[in-house]
């Protein structure tokens, strides 16, 4: 072999050693978004189930706030209506 070969196929095995370190280093950065990807979908999957808990707990509220608002009013007519029918009787 001549050294012109020798030396040919050391700039070919270091191409291929450069090639093989991009190689490496494009999967290893496909694998680290894929586990990115996978982060972010369990935090909107966590984010998910909290704004349904949310709403849930929005639409109680609200549920309260109406039966505080409206209750004493209800309560009113009933006893009226209660003693308007009583006096029915009674005459």
């Amino acid at each position: 072999m001549d050294t012109r070969t020798q030396r040919n196929l050391a700039r070919l095995n270091e191409d291929l050693a450069d090639v093989h370190a991009i190689m490496t280093r494009s999967l290893q950065e496909v694998l680290g978004q894929g586990q990115k990807l996978d982060g972010m979908a369990a935090m909107s999957a966590s984010l998910s189930a909290e704004s349904k808990a949310y709403a849930n707990r929005a639409a109680d509220l609200r549920r309260q706030a109406l039966i505080r608002k409206y209750m004493p009013i209800g309560v009113v007519v009933a006893v009226v209506l209660l003693v308007l029918w009583l006096r029915s009787f009674w005459t």
